[in-house]
């Protein structure tokens, strides 16, 4: 702006003009706050609109999210499904793992004869693969004893026709356990005879495991009495004949005079065998000569022809294998060694040969008559186990006999067994029976298999073993076993019937 005083526009018109600058400045001035207001406006509305369309982008996000997961969850809904169903129903109460580990566990010691530490490592290997729990030993034997406690105290049915399998069996120390099994002869003749099979161990039941110091026969009396008033009154006894269960049973009879009692066939040809064989003093030296021998080729190349070993206990129960083996060495020639031992020159093989098995053919007779008392016992044992023992049985066993040829000079042990025959067959009445205790001694093996692990083989809580190898398995009768015995019923029931172990003991004794 110019001078005043310099300008020569007059001062009214300058006036006017710079009033007239200023109102330009001011209406400027005004369109620039009116364009700011409209860009925060727009900016308000642009920030309003992104933060809306934020939130959607992440709603929307969330939800593809949650779609994938129910895609990848439906792709898999069968098997979950299942799984979602088991978890319902494959749980007991107040057990940590479930029914199906538990079922798999103690059948895999049952059935399949594994050890309890064994078991444990094979659920941990399975585990990882096919999702099942992995439990301790020590809960595994829980479960094992606790089911076989079940089912050697829950109720059996009671009926007239039971037949009682009876015998003991003991182990280091001297307690002794009385086992009863019991099988209908209702189901045996209409289920079993005609299949001609022998029993399996689900076929029948425990109906009594009883330990003791003294098995007398009162005891054992007592035990058989207990017994009939729980499941009722047998139609037969089947025993080994031993003083004290056969004394037990004639008391017991004499109580209860229709019942039947029969000598187990099986032990009875044992017992033949040992009064015609065990007096001979050269069955006696073969015996000998065939443990000398074993041991003496045990080590050599000519190892696959020892002689089998020989049992320890019940020797006469098992006298096929080793007459087998004296037979095959009698009846092979030099010629059918050879293959099997090619490296060895025929010479020094034949040199071998003689010094170790020339002395088989010293008993070549007798080895030949000890056979054929073998094959009588076992001619009457199988047709009894296959048809049973009834009013025909004698008729049956001369006939075959007959077809066998057998030479006179054992008419004296052939009319041994007649006499065992017709002692059984006068007892029978117009009944078929069942003439054997095998599936009862079978039982004790297994259990014997199981009790051989254990640091010292006494009766404990390992004879549980033995009412349950009779359980046929299923789901609900685990769970019945486990939510009705519970760890402590246990622990009272071991401690009753057994007290202190013998291996607490021995550890108290070496700790002082």
């Amino acid at each position: 702006m110019n001078d005043s005083n310099s300008s020569p526009m007059p001062i009214s018109r300058q006036i006017r003009y710079q009033k007239q600058c200023r109102d330009n400045w001011k209406e400027k001035a005004l369109q620039k706050q009116q364009k700011i207001r409209e860009y925060v406006q727009l900016t308000r509305s642009l920030k309003k609109s992104r933060d809306n369309w934020k939130t959607r982008a992440k709603q929307a996000e969330q939800r593809v999210k949650d779609l994938e997961q129910q895609l990848a969850n439906l792709s898999s809904s069968d098997s979950d499904s299942d799984l979602d169903n088991q978890d319902l129903s494959d749980r007991i109460a107040h057990h940590h793992y479930s029914l199906s580990t538990i079922s798999l566990t103690v059948q895999q010691i049952i059935t399949v004869g594994h050890s309890y530490r064994g078991v444990a490592k094979t659920m941990g290997l399975l585990s990882p693969k096919f999702s099942l729990d992995s439990p301790h030993y020590s809960s595994i034997k829980s479960w094992v004893e606790r089911i076989g406690l079940y089912e050697l105290q829950r109720p059996k049915e009671k009926r007239d026709d039971w037949i009682y399998l009876i015998d003991l069996t003991l182990e280091l120390g001297n307690s002794k356990a009385l086992v009863i099994y019991g099988i209908p002869h209702t189901f045996w003749l209409t289920q079993i005879l005609p299949k001609k099979r022998a029993l399996k161990h689900t076929d029948g039941q425990i109906l009594a495991l009883e330990v003791t110091t003294s098995a007398t026969s009162d005891w054992i009396h007592s035990v058989l009495e207990s017994v009939s008033q729980q499941v009722g009154t047998p139609l037969q006894i089947i025993s080994d004949h031993a003083s004290n269960l056969r004394k037990a049973i004639q008391l017991f009879q004499a109580h209860h005079c229709h019942v039947i009692s029969t000598y187990d066939v099986t032990h009875a040809m044992a017992n033949l065998l040992k009064k015609q064989l065990f007096k001979d003093d050269i069955f006696q030296n073969f015996l000998s000569d065939c443990h000398h021998c074993r041991l003496q080729v045990q080590q050599t190349e000519l190892a696959f022809a020892s002689p089998p070993p020989q049992r320890t206990q019940c020797r006469f129960f098992n006298l096929d294998p080793l007459l087998r083996w004296a037979n095959s060495v009698i009846r092979y020639s030099l010629s059918f060694f050879s293959p099997l031992i090619p490296n060895l020159h025929q010479l020094k093989l034949l040199n071998r040969f003689f010094d170790k098995f020339t002395w088989v053919f010293s008993y070549h007779k007798l080895i030949r008559f000890w056979t054929y008392l073998i094959q009588l016992t076992r001619t009457l044992e199988k047709q009894l186990k296959i048809h049973g023992l009834n009013s025909s049985s004698i008729s049956l066993f001369q006939q075959r006999l007959s077809s066998l040829q057998l030479p006179t000079f054992l008419h004296p042990f052939k009319q041994q067994l007649l006499t065992y025959l017709h002692n059984e067959v006068s007892l029978v009445s117009d009944h078929t029976l069942l003439p054997t205790t095998d599936v009862l001694e079978s039982l004790f093996g297994r259990y014997k298999y199981f009790s051989q692990r254990s640091p010292l083989k006494e009766l404990r809580s390992l004879l549980l073993t033995i009412p349950l190898s009779t359980v046929n398995f299923t789901n609900q009768y685990i769970t019945d076993a486990l939510t009705t015995i519970r760890a402590d019923d246990l622990s009272q029931w071991v401690h009753h019937t057994f007290g202190q172990s013998m291996l607490s003991k021995r550890q108290a004794f070496f700790s002082t």
